[in-house]
């Protein structure tokens, strides 16, 4: 394994770890079919994603309704809670799945050998992440140090970086943010710290480049080498 500075490593779960694009898809657009609205895809679907998610369902409602400007709290509210009850209708009817995207178990793996500390920061909600932690059995890599909106402001907020770290116990500037997103690459300037982008998630290599990312990976298994990169 090559060599890094890292002391705490902060992942982002939806397009980094996991692929849950297609979960997301099917409920929001069911969602929207619902309430007579468009349904939404490609760039559009993936551009709010690693948001919190009424973020999330506002960015889409905006897309869709004709009158984006007039989008009520309260509507994005009903939506949002609709999500979440067919969400999760998905996951407990075996239809749909969010699994891991080649080669993250292996290189975890690799990185707690090196005796790394390694957390979780995400704009899903807490319920949702210790379903997705628990189906994949990676409790064990993150000894409880999972960040959400639930408990913090959510991305580009650092305050969930912030908390990661105080669990951990680790200094900001021992801390790297690995993220699909612009968002996770904001999260992480606003906090002074590193970031490795993934390409193969919801955001271009490019934007995330030009958001600050300090380096970009097609494969979640260039990860150590990234992080002796940019250490």
């Amino acid at each position: 394994m090559t060599v890094h500075r890292f002391k705490l490593l902060a992942f982002d779960l939806d397009g980094t770890l996991v692929n849950s694009l297609g979960m997301i898809d099917a409920a929001i657009n069911r969602v929207l079919q619902l309430h007579d609205l468009p349904t939404i895809g490609g760039a559009l679907l993936r551009e709010p994603i690693g948001l919190p998610l009424e973020d999330c369902v506002r960015c889409w409602l905006e897309r869709v309704t004709p009158a984006a400007s007039a989008v009520q709290q309260a509507f994005v509210h009903e939506i949002s809670e609709a999500y979440r009850q067919y969400f999760r209708a998905l996951r407990n009817s075996g239809q749909y799945a969010e699994p891991m995207f080649p080669g993250v178990l292996a290189t975890l793996d690799a990185l707690v050998a090196e005796d790394v500390f390694m957390a979780i920061v995400t704009g899903k909600d807490l319920p949702g992440l210790q379903r997705v932690i628990e189906h994949h059995n990676l409790a064990s890599y993150f000894d409880g140090n999972l960040n959400t909106p639930t408990h913090y402001s959510g991305k580009p907020s650092p305050e969930m970086l912030i908390g990661a770290a105080e669990k951990s116990m680790q200094a900001l500037e021992d801390c790297v943010v690995v993220g699909d997103t612009v968002f996770d690459i904001q999260m992480a300037q606003n906090a002074e710290v590193k970031s490795i982008g993934v390409s193969y998630g919801n955001h271009a290599a490019d934007r995330l480049l030009a958001a600050g990312a300090d380096a970009v990976i097609d494969h979640f298994a260039e990860l150590p080498a990234a992080l002796a990169t940019i250490s």
